[in-house]
């Protein structure tokens, strides 16, 4: 039950991206036509029409796919072309930085509540989820900052994390598909059941709730974070085109193909040998 929990949170983390995305669009004055709360078109067909009327998306179409592997905004057609290079960093960032403040939220939540099971709630955890959800206020309020000068950083760091990471791990124990991080999810789940086995035979309380939004926590900051990751079709593929010259930008585009389709292979032949050794 928790697992599926967990998935469902995930899920509504992927949406959030999109609508970050969807935010910053209208922010910016970029008309949409189209948004998936969840779901993409692809295999099945299928597109469920939602009855959404917002002021904030005005003419805007509201829809849902079986396919819920993900999320989507469509703007008008060529309504995002017309958006400055300054505009369009704002807008690729906002899906990553939302899902980095939702995981940050989901992590402090978690600390929280084990904090107030173990010793009820103290001045400390008081002060500590204040300053918390103060941080995550403080990083919306500047948000428009962090996306210009502090998301393409991250994007060139995380480059360098992700190669050294590949070294020193090895490719199958550094990427993970979605059978793999089902399985982690599934493991997260049992360790917290027997967790909670034993803290009922001891008297003491303990919700397995709070240890399960530390990993919804950690799973939307790692989508926000490698979402910055500097290859299309990736946010921070997108941010990257504002910094390299036009000239240059066909040849990125086949590199970053090359390496996403090499990033799939590792992360399909990570999930097979999981499956087969499990």
């Amino acid at each position: 039950m928790l697992t599926f929990f967990a998935i469902a949170l995930i899920l509504l983390s992927m949406s959030a991206h999109e609508l970050g995305h969807a935010w910053a669009m209208r922010e910016r004055g970029v008309a949409i036509k189209t948004i998936s709360l969840l779901g993409i078109p692809w295999l099945i067909p299928i597109t469920w029409r939602l009855p959404i009327k917002s002021a904030r998306f005005p003419g805007t179409e509201w829809v849902m796919h079986p396919l819920m592997v993900g999320a989507y905004v469509h703007p008008v057609e060529g309504a995002l072309e017309k958006a400055s290079s300054r505009d369009n960093i704002y807008i690729v960032s906002m899906g990553p930085l939302v899902n980095v403040m939702i995981g940050l939220v989901f992590m402090e939540l978690s600390r929280a509540g084990i904090a107030i099971d173990r010793e009820g709630l103290t001045a400390r955890t008081y002060v500590e989820g204040i300053g918390m959800l103060g941080s995550v206020a403080l990083l919306w309020i500047c948000r428009a900052w962090v996306a210009r000068f502090i998301c393409p950083i991250v994007s060139v760091l995380l480059s360098i994390v992700i190669i050294a990471t590949f070294f020193l791990m090895g490719p199958f124990q550094a990427f993970v598909g979605p059978v793999g991080l089902v399985d982690i999810i599934h493991q997260h789940s049992a360790l917290t059941a027997e967790v909670q086995a034993r803290a009922v035979a001891y008297g003491v309380d303990y919700f397995p709730i709070w240890s399960m939004f530390s990993i919804v926590g950690f799973v939307s900051l790692a989508i926000g974070v490698s979402n910055l990751l500097p290859i299309l079709p990736f946010d921070g593929g997108h941010i990257a085109r504002a910094f390299i010259p036009e000239r240059w930008w066909k040849r990125y585009e086949r590199i970053s193909v090359t390496l996403v389709v090499f990033l799939v292979l590792l992360a399909v032949t990570s999930d097979v040998l999981r499956l087969w050794y499990t």
